[in-house]
């Protein structure tokens, strides 16, 4: 992107979104604050959430009174680790009485899991939390190296964004500073479309999920093409493995940052300059909780949004894995150090032309259906796939057979006519010694 172009993007941005600026700047300073003072100011966010929470959340209201905390005066550790962990069938069976009474249309917006950990979930968001989500994407955006006013671009779930053709829409992505392609399917002319789009938008920033990435990499490299001015690649969503990273380091020609968090709970960690994984402390009170499955081994990861007054999640568990690090960064950053588990481990399908399906498609396709628990998508061959899941109503086997009439012609228009679909009610959904499980599962791929 020229310079002119850069300026005018930077400045429509800061008219557009004046208040993630604001925060942002703030951001900014806190990373350098030191630790205490930083751990200050992070004990008072949690402190006032749970006030909040005692006040005016019929579901906290009930669990303070019932543990004898008064929520105004919180002790922070002793009074906080007393509380329940929040699960997520927790919040499906509470959702009403978990949202505070003074939400209100303008504030709280609708919202749902992207399911990565098997059991997708409804749940209300500030609008508070979305801008501390974007101020928070700009801080780590700049350790990369980005300027306001450069493009990033997303190979993401949903849609693509580009709905206006022409140079119309050019210039309007430009301004904007990002464009998006959705990866739910694609395929080697979805490789053409993102090639051409690197070379059309001159992002300094790739926002993606690694598998997909990592195969537009390679594809790239065999074709012979070689991408120019990335300055980061940030992979989130799903694990990202050893090989996922060499190939796009390799090929994108920049580092790659690897990014945590959750619809739930946005922007938890992520990886600095220096390599390390930083702890959000300021945006998500975050506990490491041992695993009753493996005592010793990698801790549950409980957080807690600190912006989000709609719906408060206090000690939400994720059903993801880590363990917190020791030590300082050489980046000098206060943020506290963090490592992962392979917890978000999720194959692609392949459709009967050879298209690969990401694996959201098929977790979305049970979205708004709150009696279907936990489920899982095993492809068996190439035109079978099976979905068995839990019920948490006692739904019988009409249910099952409306289900599978109902998301069969879905499937087959993403999978191709002739795939067949077979949908089986079980008891329990197989999980694996760490209590986790894979929600969407290709039989005939090995690890990708």
């Amino acid at each position: 992107m020229s310079t002119p172009w850069r300026f005018i993007g930077a400045a429509v941005q800061c008219v557009r979104r004046p208040e993630v600026v604001r925060q942002y700047r703030k951001m900014f300073l806190r990373q350098w604050w030191k630790k205490e003072d930083l751990q200050r100011f992070c004990d008072g966010q949690t402190r006032a959430l749970a006030a909040h929470a005692g006040d005016h959340v019929d579901y906290y209201r009930a669990q303070f009174r019932a543990l004898g905390i008064d929520s105004r005066r919180m002790l922070l550790p002793d009074d906080w680790v007393r509380l329940p962990v929040l699960q997520k069938e927790d919040l499906k069976r509470h959702s009403v009485a978990l949202a505070s009474d003074t939400r209100d249309a303008a504030r709280a917006v609708r919202n749902a899991s992207g399911g990565s950990t098997g059991t997708p979930v409804e749940f209300l968001s500030d609008r508070r939390l979305f801008t501390m989500m974007y101020s928070h994407f700009r801080l780590i955006f700049e350790w990369a190296g980005w300027r306001p006013g450069e493009v990033q671009m997303n190979l993401w779930g949903g849609r693509d964004s580009r709905t206006s053709r022409g140079a119309f829409g050019d210039i309007k992505a430009m301004l904007g500073g990002q464009v998006t392609f959705s990866v739910y399917s694609y395929d080697e002319a979805s490789f053409a479309k993102w090639w051409s789009a690197l070379r059309k938008y001159s992002p300094t920033i790739l926002y993606v999920y690694p598998s997909v990435a990592a195969e537009f990499a390679a594809w790239l490299e065999t074709k012979g093409y070689q991408p120019t001015g990335l300055k980061g690649v940030f992979c989130s969503a799903e694990v990202l493995l050893p090989k996922h990273r060499e190939v796009m380091e390799r090929v994108f020609g920049c580092k790659v940052f690897n990014q945590y968090g959750s619809r739930e709970a946005p922007c938890i960690a992520c990886e600095c300059p220096a390599g390390n994984m930083h702890v959000f402390q300021d945006l998500n009170h975050v506990e490491f909780l041992e695993n009753p499955a493996d005592p010793g081994g990698m801790k549950r990861i409980v957080a807690t949004p600190l912006n989000n007054y709609s719906q408060p999640l206090l000690r939400y568990e994720l059903g993801d894995l880590g363990e917190p690090l020791d030590g300082s960064c050489p980046c000098g950053r206060a943020y506290p150090l963090m490592s992962m588990d392979v917890g978000r481990r999720n194959d692609h399908l392949r459709a009967l032309d050879g298209r690969n399906i990401y694996p959201s498609f098929f977790v979305h396709l049970l979205d708004g259906k709150a009696w279907v628990g936990p489920f899982r998508f095993r492809q068996a061959s190439q035109a079978r796939l099976e979905l068995e899941f839990e019920s948490l109503d006692g739904a019988g086997e009409d249910r099952v057979r409306s289900l599978q009439a109902e998301l069969l012609p879905r499937v087959c228009k993403e999978m191709g006519e002739g795939m067949l679909l077979e949908v089986r009610l079980v008891e329990r959904i197989e999980r694996t010694a760490a209590g986790k499980f894979r929600h969407v599962v290709n039989n005939m791929d090995t690890e990708r």
